[in-house]
């Protein structure tokens, strides 16, 4: 049941003479093993099923070294983090409490400076994650796309769109069709007129804001329709 090579045996040969036989043995033994590990909500192992609570149990069967059989034992503890994300217009709130919590922006899932909330109100439209820590352990949001960023009011039959917000003080307004005559307002938040110009057969708007920094209102107004969008200026 173990390697030798010490053992002997005699036995005859075929001209009558006793001859010896050496055993040279080597016995190769399998293995068994536990593979010990920790995964945050799902976990993919060698046995190419896919996990998505803990595990002692599993077991799969490899080759080692030697040849032989080995088993592997899985003790998988799985972390569970809640990534959803809940949405109302452009306020972000994750799903997961007592956590910590860096909100980021898609697509390059960088930091967004002072985002640490529970909560996030996006200031620009775009698309937007959150990274979840809790327990030592993190993970990842889907990216959730937010538009219409600023809308304090919207009686157009399609999207308003003002970009970028904030500006520099070069801006334009997409309107979303052409449309006969077009007034646009600014004014600050006081209520106190800035500029107002009439524009016709109008869909692309290109504006230029020359005051200081701060927050603006672009009111937007055809025949009944009108639409009142927060404009920052940096």
């Amino acid at each position: 049941t173990v390697s030798n090579n010490s053992a002997t045996h005699v036995l005859t040969n075929a001209a009558g003479c006793d001859s010896t036989v050496t055993l040279d043995l080597t016995i190769n033994n399998s293995n068994a093993f536990t593979d010990i590990i920790v995964a945050v909500t799902v976990y993919t192992w060698i046995d190419g099923i896919t996990y998505t609570v803990s595990n002692n149990s599993a077991t799969h069967v490899l080759s080692n070294a030697a040849g032989c059989d080995s088993t592997v034992t899985l003790d998988l503890t799985v972390i569970t983090i809640n990534v959803s994300v809940t949405q109302s217009g452009s306020l972000l709130t994750a799903v997961e409490s007592g956590a910590t919590y860096q909100w980021l922006n898609c697509p390059t899932m960088t930091a967004i400076l002072g985002a640490t909330n529970q909560s996030y109100t996006a200031t620009t439209n775009g698309d937007y994650a959150v990274e979840i820590t809790k327990n030592g352990y993190s993970a990842t949001s889907n990216c959730y796309n937010v538009i219409g960023v600023g809308v304090v009011e919207n009686s157009f039959n399609n999207e308003i769109l003002l970009y970028p917000n904030p500006t520099n003080g070069n801006f334009s307004i997409d309107i979303g069709e052409t449309f006969n005559t077009v007034k646009i307002t600014i004014t600050d938040m006081s209520g106190k007129l800035i500029q107002s110009k009439n524009y016709n057969e109008s869909q692309l708007i290109n504006l230029e804001l020359e005051f200081p920094a701060g927050a603006y209102l672009v009111k937007i107004e055809s025949i009944d329709k009108k639409s009142v969008i927060r404009l920052i200026k940096e």
